[in-house]
Order: C-alpha cells, then structure tokens, then sequence
C-alpha cells in the first residue's frame, strides 16, 4: 500500500516539475535538545537526562498563487545520544498543506512544528515536545488581524484489529483587544487500552483563560499576567461509567528583555490525573500514556510551582537557540530540577532565496563603498 501511494505521488511530482504551474519546494529542518530532569525530591516526576537530534528533510511541489497549495514528501530520523540499543528511529511524512493569508490546513502525516507553543505543560509536557515530532491526521488554523483559532486531530495509535487506539482532538484560540485577551486551550483524549472488554478511558480537559498584556506600556520586550481555569472530565469505563471531574486555577506571570525571561506558572487545585500510573485488567500500567501533560499536576497537594528562567541566545528566519533552567516545587518545599537547551534550523526554500539576497545586497552595498 505505501508503496503505491509512493509511486502515485512520485508520478504527480513528476508532472508538476514538468508544468509551468507548479514549483519545486523543499525543506530541512534540524533539531538537537537537551532536557535534564532532576526531581529525586519531588513525590512524582522521574529523573532522567533527555538529549538527541532530528532531522527531517522534505521535498514536494506547490501551486497556486504563492504557492497556496503544495504536497510534500519525506522523513524524519531521531537520534538518541547515547542508545545503543534503539539509537535511531525514522518515520515517514507524507503531506498535503494549505498556506493562505487567514487559513492554514495540514493533511496526512505532518512535521508538529509550532503546533504546541501556546499550550501550557499540563496539556504537553516538556518530554512530549521533546519526541514528538510528528502528527498523523488533519490541523486546521484559521486568523486575522485579532488572533487565531486552531484544531488538531491526531490518530496517535492504532493496532490493525482496532482493539486499541488512541485518539486526540486538540483546539486553541486567542483573541487580543488592545491591551487584554481572551482564549482557551481544550484536550479531548479518546485512550482505549481494549475496546472489546471496555477498557477505554475518555479523557477531557478544557482551559479558559483572560490575559493582561503591558509590553507596549513598558520598557519590557514582554509584560504578561495570564489567570485561567482548567477543568477535566474524565472516566475510566473499567472502574465505572461515571465521570470524575478534577479542577483548579492556574496563573501564569511572563517579563522578559533583551530575550532574557522568566515565566512563573502557579497552579492551586485538585490531582489533574486520578488515572496516572493506574494499571489494567492485564496488569499494564497505561496512565503515563494516558496523558500529555506533566506528571506534576498529578500532585495531591493542592499547590504546584513552575519557575523558568529562559535565554533565547538567537533567533532569525531559519535559526533559533534558547536555554533555561526551571524549577518545579510543591507546598511542603519538594524542590525539582530541570534544565534545558535546544538548537532549531527550519530551512526551506523560501528562507533561502531571502538569505541568499540579503548577502548580495550586502555584497552591492560594500562594492559600492570600495
């Protein structure tokens, strides 16, 4: 079968580079992390040392005015530093993408990108965007001058008799007037372990929120007070069919200049994830499967602090460095560490053309002087 979607996709790229319409795209992207977790003090948390590369190549070719319209094709290869045993994965991209002024629409199996930026760590964890890479399904975006919607499906798994899945709908918005906002981030997380003996968990997590913004106010870069609401509804239909619905309020306070920031996220309410590290009728633990976010917000405490102090040493078009440090803490002074670093190329052949002028325009420039 993959094969012969190869072969039909190789024959329409063919005829494309062929046509006067349509062009030829490409693109590369490179990361390499590092993320370090320290958290022997913590109640939950696992301490671990994260750190690989990937890299993603893709080629295709786009139509339409501005090139609206492509169909990409590639992989991506990861490289866990230090695994002997499993030091590479690879995956394929198959992809059709939508780029207009106010829509945006990825289709097949698509590099994750930015997808998760705006979500908070309890709905995606540090380690989820470390390794996922990859989405398989549709995410749709739409924006104006205002602000954005966005909605993501992803087939996370599925075995070929479909007695599991896993299966997530992810949406976010933001919308900015003047010098306030308003949003929502929302999970709807379909986890079937086996569907045939009902041993499925519905797990759902809406996020409302209404931000301040002062950066235009001050001499800051950013100036940000966040304060939101995250409820969940979950239910694991092995234990029962009725609905367990953990709370609680999070405020998020971000200042940054000159690209150096710290961002406070403070969480006062209920354990986020009763079903964490709960076992099957099998004996398999599937609640750290179960969910995205980080196992923080498993706490039973009430109270959860996440301080980050953050350097984004460079960034351009293609290019971004950042590093930071963050530390995670409870109300009974539980002290966890974390520290991160990360290094992203994503080149293509539009930031290219526009590298490749700047440097004859500089090269004008200097020849003019001499």
């Amino acid at each position: 079968m993959i094969k012969r979607y190869l072969s039909v996709f190789f024959l329409l790229f063919m005829l494309s580079v062929s046509g006067n319409a349509q062009k030829l795209l490409w693109n590369v992207g490179f990361d390499t992390k590092f993320d370090n977790h320290e958290f022997l003090k913590m109640p939950v948390g696992e301490s671990k040392t994260l750190f690989g590369l990937f890299l993603a190549p893709t080629i295709g070719f786009g139509w339409g005015e501005d090139d609206a319209h492509s169909l990409m094709i590639g992989g991506d290869i990861f490289r866990s530093f230090g695994d002997y045993v499993t030091p590479y994965t690879c995956d394929l991209q198959i992809y059709y993408h939508l780029n207009k002024e106010h829509f945006n629409v990825y289709a097949g199996a698509f590099p994750t990108l930015d997808s998760f930026d705006e979500y908070s760590t309890a709905f995606i964890s540090d380690e989820k965007r470390f390794s996922d890479v990859v989405l398989e399904g549709v995410k749709f975006g739409y924006k104006n001058d205002k602000g954005y919607v966005n909605v993501i499906f992803d087939w996370a798994l599925r075995n070929s008799s479909f007695t599991s899945e896993i299966l997530s709908l992810f949406s976010s918005s933001r919308f900015s007037f003047d010098w306030f906002y308003l949003g929502y981030l929302c999970n709807v997380n379909h986890y079937a372990i086996d569907i045939m003996a009902e041993n499925v968990v519905d797990n759902i997590w809406v996020n409302p929120f209404v931000g301040f913004s002062f950066s235009r106010m001050t001499p800051f870069e950013v100036l940000d007070f966040r304060l939101g609401w995250i409820h969940t509804f979950q239910r694991d239909r092995w234990v029962s069919m009725d609905m367990t619905t953990p709370y609680g309020g999070q405020f998020d306070v971000t200042l940054q200049k000159w690209g150096v920031g710290i961002k406070n996220t403070v969480y006062v309410g209920q354990d986020l994830m009763p079903y964490y590290n709960r076992t099957n009728s099998y004996g398999d633990i599937y609640g750290s499967g179960l969910y995205y976010g980080d196992v923080m917000y498993s706490i039973d405490s009430g109270f959860y602090d996440r301080l980050e102090a953050y350097w984004n040493a460079y960034s351009n078009n293609f290019l971004d460095v950042k590093v930071s440090a963050v530390m995670h803490s409870d109300r009974f002074g539980n002290l966890g560490w974390q520290q991160k670093a990360s290094l992203n190329v994503n080149l293509d052949n539009v930031s290219w053309k526009k590298m490749i002028d700047r440097r004859k325009a500089a090269k004008a420039v200097k020849n003019e002087k001499d």
